[in-house]
Order: C-alpha cells, then sequence, then structure tokens
C-alpha cells in the first residue's frame, strides 16, 4: 500500500471529523490494505469500537451525513454476488438483483435500491436516529454488536458493491437522499476510482 499515505484520525460517532483532501491509507484495524484520494467537503467516522468506518458529507435533520460512503470488511459472508442480492432483498428494501463490477481494477459486485417507507418509526434522536428512517440488520451485522444501523433518511437511495482486495471481500455501501443519489454517485465513484493497494498514486 501507498507508503505515503496520511492516516484518518479517530473519530467517533456521528457528525464526524472534517478531512483535509489528499491521500489516506484505510485504518490499520480495518485489515483491507487500501488506500484513498479524498477531495475536499467530506467528513471521517473512524470508530474502530464500533467497526465503523466511513466518509461523509452533508446533514439530515440530526446534523450527522445524509451522503455516505461505509465501508465495511464481508469477507467471510459468502460471494459477492450472494452478499449484494441478500442485502437489497431484504423487507426494508425495494429489492434489486447484483450485477458485476469493475472497481478501480477490482473486481466485484453491484446494485442499488431504495429504502422504504416507514412513517411509524419514531426514531432515537439521542442516538442520533431520525424518525422514518429503515433499520438495517442486513448491514449492521458487519459492524460490532450492539451497534445500530439505520438509513439517514426516509427514503433513502441505495447502491451496494463488493471488491475482492487480495484476501479479503470489501463492501460499499452508498446512500444518499431520495432523488439525489445520481448527483452523489458522480462524486463519490471518481473517490472510490482511486482506491490502490500499491505504491502507484
Amino acid at each position: 500500500m501507498d507508503q505515503d499515505a496520511a492516516q484518518f484520525p479517530s473519530v467517533g460517532c456521528c457528525t464526524g471529523a472534517e478531512v483535509v483532501p489528499g491521500r489516506y491509507a484505510f485504518p490499520a484495524w480495518f485489515d483491507i490494505p487500501l488506500a484513498i484520494d479524498v477531495p475536499s467537503g467530506w467528513r471521517v467516522l473512524n470508530e474502530p469500537g464500533a467497526g465503523l468506518f466511513m466518509l461523509g458529507r452533508g446533514e439530515n435533520e440530526l446534523g450527522t451525513p445524509n451522503e455516505i460512503v461505509l465501508f465495511l470488511d464481508a469477507t467471510d459472508a459468502g460471494t459477492g454476488q450472494q452478499l449484494i442480492d441478500g442485502i437489497l432483498n431484504v423487507p426494508q428494501l425495494a429489492g434489486g438483483e447484483a450485477s458485476p463490477l469493475s472497481l478501480a481494477g477490482f473486481d466485484g459486485w453491484q446494485g442499488g435500491t431504495n429504502a422504504l417507507s416507514n412513517p411509524e418509526f419514531e426514531g432515537d434522536p439521542a442516538a442520533d436516529i431520525p424518525a422514518g428512517v429503515q433499520p438495517l440488520a442486513s448491514i449492521e451485522r458487519f459492524l460490532t454488536e450492539g451497534f445500530t444501523w439505520t438509513t439517514s433518511t426516509p427514503e433513502a437511495e441505495l447502491f451496494l458493491s463488493t471488491v475482492d482486495v487480495v484476501d479479503r471481500r470489501l463492501l460499499i455501501y452508498l446512500e444518499a437522499p431520495p432523488g439525489d443519489m445520481d448527483a452523489f454517485a458522480a462524486d463519490a465513484i471518481p473517490m472510490l476510482e482511486s482506491l490502490s493497494t500499491s505504491d502507484e498514486p
């Protein structure tokens, strides 16, 4: 991995800390040897205790990011295709189907969907959980037990992908408010295309 890459600061949930633009190594605790170029405007959450590593921007009603790039280690969760299909087709989401992907020279699988309406869900502002969002056990199972994962906004749009990196499987979760995914992906995908395990920029 790029030996000149900077280190992300340790930052707990849930607002995040602004990232100075540059090239950064994935946290050592994450155990997937990658580096990524982060442009301006992004905040990082890097909480080893929760197993949480994400980049985000924007704000929901509680001030936490509503545009999210979440990185998860899904090495032991089946094939990439099974993983994407399994997440897309839970009751909280509208469903979808995995298709092949090539990202930054890594092979994998991808698929998009959206969260279903959940108006009866009251949320928990004290825990930074807005009302009307969808709890996603299919995502939180990759985090430390006891840590809850929900969408950031009601009826959020999601795009998920997996890539195989050396002997590990990286799951990448993108989320944006409804109607905003295309614009968000136009910024997020070029950042993800900078992923590399080598010393090349």
